[in-house]
């Protein structure tokens, strides 16, 4: 019968017949094996006494561990905009099944990441002995390559050539130190920077290694050849990539009916569009294209006014609105503020206005270079924030008062949960606004979402075509991920 014996701190099963004893001759001096030998007993419980209490050691071992909290991946932070491809180094408390108290201003990533070879010493030594040119030569046409098997979108195309750019001034200027050395042959002359071959051989290991790694790996390593101004250059280019890939990725818009409450009478407003990154009920009420105002409403009540046929002049139809959340001409483009009458509106009716809610948090105020270029690709634009965030008393920002909440703003939480507390609020400012009556549709967007505002024309064109002629299908407008 077999039994179990303690031995060693180790629990063996003996087989009837077997002795410990063996051990001793002759396999003491011999290599390990991969298995202990048997031997005697020295207790008597049976196989199954010592095999149910085993295990009920190892569940109660295993359940005496800590346990990893739950809904450890919070929202995505600065450093995974872009995984798997540009992001940044992965989080070390966030692999680790940790929470990370920088949340989402942690300029690491939070996605879990595959492994991968490691860059050892050895490799490091290769990268160091290789010149400037040939590792540029290589890394260049390996970047232009992940790119194109990556299927970078069109709106990344300009922030990643920016990159590219970079390292082919830094190639040029290698060049032209050495150009008082004598050529080596007259094709390495003819061919762009982006094209040249290293003059040694490249190791094969260390190609292998940059052939594995991620886009973002490959440019950190080329950024290091680079002298300290073409290291910000890259650092700066790559951050605008993965900000624009970012956006592309998590650009989300649907549309459907909204109505303008106003106390208990709801309004369908013509010419009025909501397209928002996040929620997917939107907006879409075409100026026109749903007949006469009798047509456009969805049985008002009784005492309901009329639905507007048309945009309403904005002297006549914007309320008064408080100082404190009275926008001045945002910024110094003209386009930003609401024009003076509705014949300054775009002819096409596509006169976009945008706008963003941000509590002003150290990663938002990093987005906002970037935001405000695609944001002055539109028609007019502004930022709502509420009265007790920081940063400068900017023109493009309207501040508005938010509603009491359970939690704290000084809570570290505040965000990651009441990321949207301001939501309503710029909503009921921007319907109480001039803006309402000076532009044709208004898009709603968060600050990490990109924003292509000739493609969303393009898209609101085509459907209000199809609202024109007319289709069998349900009429949905929708950009990127919907939630």
């Amino acid at each position: 019968m077999a039994r179990v014996a303690y031995r060693f701190t180790f629990l063996d099963v003996l087989l009837e017949g077997e002795d410990r004893a063996q051990e001793s001759h002759g396999c003491r001096g011999g290599r390990a094996h991969s298995a202990p030998p048997r031997g005697e007993t020295e207790t008597g419980a049976s196989t199954e006494e010592a095999g149910f209490g085993a295990e009920a050691g190892m569940r109660r071992y295993a359940q005496s561990l800590p346990k990893p909290k739950g809904g450890l991946r919070g929202p995505e932070n600065v450093g995974s905009l872009g995984h798997p491809l540009l992001c940044q180094r992965a989080c070390v408390h966030a692999a680790a099944g940790r929470h990370c108290e920088a949340g989402d201003g942690c300029e690491f990533c939070h996605v879990p990441h595959t492994r991968g070879m490691k860059l050892d010493g050895h490799l490091h030594r290769h990268m160091e002995a290789m010149s400037k040119a040939d590792f540029l030569c290589v890394t260049l046409r390996l970047l232009r390559n992940k790119a194109h098997a990556a299927g970078l979108r069109d709106e990344a195309l300009e922030a990643l050539e920016a990159l590219f750019s970079v390292f082919t001034s830094e190639l040029q200027r290698e060049k032209s130190a050495k150009s008082e050395k004598p050529e080596k042959s007259e094709k390495s002359q003819n061919r762009e920077p982006g094209e040249l071959l290293p003059n040694k051989p490249f190791p094969r290991r260390l190609l292998r290694y940059l052939l594995q790694a991620s886009f973002a790996a490959v440019v950190s390593l080329a950024a290091r050849k680079c002298g300290e101004e073409g290291r910000l250059q890259a650092r700066e280019a790559m951050q605008a990539l993965r900000i624009a890939q970012g956006f592309a990725n998590g650009f989300a818009v649907a549309t459907t009916i909204l109505s303008e409450f106003t106390g208990q009478t709801a309004l369908f407003r013509p010419g009025f569009g909501w397209l928002n990154s996040v929620c997917t009920v939107s907006v879409s009420v075409l100026d026109g294209y749903f007949g006469s105002s009798a047509e456009s409403t969805s049985s008002p009540p009784s005492a309901a006014p009329p639905p507007f046929a048309a945009p309403a002049p904005v002297a006549a139809a914007a309320p008064a609105m408080a100082p404190t959340a009275a926008p001045a001409p945002l910024g110094a483009q003209p386009a930003t503020a609401p024009p003076g009458t509705a014949e300054e509106r775009r002819s096409d009716g596509l006169s976009l206005f945008c706008f963003a809610w941000t509590p002003r948090r150290g990663y938002d105020e990093q987005l906002l270079v970037e935001v405000r270029k695609q944001y002055a690709k539109c028609d007019g634009h502004v930022f709502y924030t509420d009265k007790d965030s920081g940063g400068d008393e900017e023109p493009d920002f309207v501040r508005v008062e938010l509603p009491t909440q359970k939690v704290s703003r000084n809570d570290k939480g505040w965000l990651y949960h009441r990321n949207m507390v301001g939501l309503m609020p710029a909503w009921s400012h921007l319907l109480s606004s001039s803006f309402v009556d000076a532009h044709d549709w208004f898009i709603n967007s968060e600050l990490d979402h990109f924003l292509s505002p000739a493609r969303a024309r393009k898209n609101i064109a085509q459907y209000k075509e199809t609202a024109k002629a007319g289709d069998d299908e349900p009429m949905v407008l929708m950009w990127g991920n919907a939630f």
